[in-house]
């Protein structure tokens, strides 16, 4: 700390005028740094908020192609009219009938 008491007055007014601006720097960094923080927080939600949703709706429509393959099959529909009405691949509707069996066991 400077004795202020040796100083002139114009080394003192200079003295302060170092003093606020170092204070007002160090209070811009401040607030900038606590910006950044909330902008961070606030993207972060928004992304995680948006890939839930979209990974719900993908679940979703799992989950209803699934409903659409198994009533069809518990119907007795042939897999080729399963595969026209699910737009799945034979292969992927006998995979999803036997993992739904093998839940069901």
């Amino acid at each position: 700390m400077i004795n202020e008491a040796n100083l002139s007055e114009e080394e003192l007014e200079l003295q302060h005028k170092k003093r606020d601006w170092i204070y007002i720097q160090k209070n811009a960094m401040l607030k900038a740094e606590k910006l950044g923080v909330k902008q961070g927080i606030t993207q972060g939600i928004e992304k995680g908020l948006k890939q839930s949703i979209e990974q719900g709706i993908e679940q979703g429509v799992e989950q209803t192609t699934l409903n659409i393959v198994r009533n069809a099959h518990q119907i007795g529909l042939p897999l080729s009219t399963i595969e026209e009405i699910s737009g799945l691949p034979e292969k992927q509707i006998t995979g999803l009938l036997k993992a739904d069996a093998d839940k069901q066991k």
